[in-house]
């Protein structure tokens, strides 16, 4: 039934992806349609023509770099397998891991595109030296100084670097002390990471701020709505509509790596159109500052709906060699896709990007990777 509400082609337009984020979902099957949808013209949207006023030709080679990213997010999520559960601690000596499905929300599982959602954060964990290797290929460069050649704290609004990322601070940090990986939950912040700014649902969304202003998504999310004052003159309110948080971390043989990915309701010190903010103290206590959005365009709490535990561990997938190197062929094929002149091979890629966000099972996605994988072989 899911699948044939998905199949309709009007549930992916960007008309309908505005009406979502516009929209208050109220349970977890609306939400995985919603979802679905906004994620999808995240990965899809085109950008700005020349002509247009606000079209920049470094922000719209950013844009491709951040579409490119998330595809590769979203397949290697799916690939790997999503598992949630508990780390292992120093306490409990164990893991407590299961597969992402066994959280369900009155019988319902998340789709990928609702665990991608705001609420929780993916960990990438490789014990067999692949995780710089995937790390690289998830980035686009090993380089950090590359990914963030600008040292910008709480900003971003930089064309002119690499997915316009810069560097931010964080939580989350890692140990790997006997063999183990760790993910140590330092509230304070204060861990060095990587922000990157982005247009949830895609540019140019039309949208309405919590005060009816209108505000139009710009390049890495940036909207503006316009503020009269018969004191102040005219002025405007700068609104910012997504974020990915994203950390690497190995141990010193190399050998033991994590990858975290996070998104965010906007990006630090900026507020969403629903006026709620991601303060720069949303890495502190909440209970003593708050300001971490409770609103937000994608809206599912994922962690709390569907009791995925979130003091140590969470969402994860294990990357090993021989999965990254699957993972590389099936991306290049997937790619290889948009640029045949064939109209058909032209929307494959598309199709299985939109089966990959409405998948909730492993049975799905497995189902997904191996008509992939036969297509490879078959080359």
């Amino acid at each position: 039934m899911i699948n044939n509400i998905y199949s309709m082609n009007e549930q992916w337009s960007r008309e309908k992806a505005r009406f979502f984020m516009m929209t208050k979902k109220a349970n977890l099957l609306n939400q995985n349609i919603a979802n679905a949808s906004i994620w999808y013209n995240a990965l899809f949207s085109n950008g700005l023509i020349p002509g247009d006023k606000n079209y920049n030709f470094d922000q719209e080679r950013g844009l491709l770099e951040q579409q490119r990213m998330l595809k590769k997010h979203f397949l290697a999520m799916a690939f790997f397998g999503v598992q949630g559960g508990e780390q292992f601690d120093k306490i409990k000596k164990k893991e407590n891991y299961q597969p992402i499905e066994n959280f369900k929300q009155e019988g319902i599982s998340a789709n990928l595109a609702t665990l991608a959602s705001v609420g929780g954060r993916f960990n990438y964990r490789s014990k067999d030296g692949s995780g710089n290797e995937f790390n690289t290929f998830l980035m686009g460069t090993d380089d950090l100084e590359t990914l963030r050649s600008h040292d910008n704290a709480f900003g971003g609004n930089l064309p002119t670097t690499y997915m316009g990322a810069y560097r931010r601070i964080g939580t989350h940090s890692e140990s790997f002390e006997g063999g183990e990986i760790i993910e140590l939950d330092k509230t304070l912040g204060g861990v060095d990471a990587t922000g990157i700014d982005i247009p949830i649902g895609g540019i140019g969304q039309s949208l309405l701020d919590v005060k009816e202003k209108s505000v139009v998504t710009g390049y890495q999310g940036v909207s503006f709505a316009d503020r009269r004052s018969n004191t102040l003159g005219d002025k405007q309110k700068k609104y910012q509509t997504g974020h990915v948080f994203h950390r690497f971390a190995s141990s010193k043989d190399g050998l033991r790596a994590q990858i975290l990915v996070a998104f965010e309701a906007s990006a630090p010190n900026m507020d969403n159109i629903f006026g709620e903010s991601h303060k720069v103290f949303a890495t502190i206590n909440k209970k003593i500052f708050g300001g971490i959005s409770k609103r937000t365009l994608t809206g599912q709490d994922k962690r709390n709906k569907l009791g995925i535990p979130s003091k140590i561990g969470g969402i994860k997938a294990d990357v090993t060699k021989q999965n990254l190197e699957n993972l590389k062929r099936i991306y290049s094929l997937l790619d290889s896709f948009k640029k045949s002149s064939n109209i058909n091979f032209n929307q494959l890629e598309k199709r299985y990007y939109q089966r990959i966000l409405i998948s909730e099972t492993v049975y799905e996605r497995n189902n997904i990777f191996n008509e992939l994988l036969e297509k490879i072989n078959r080359v």
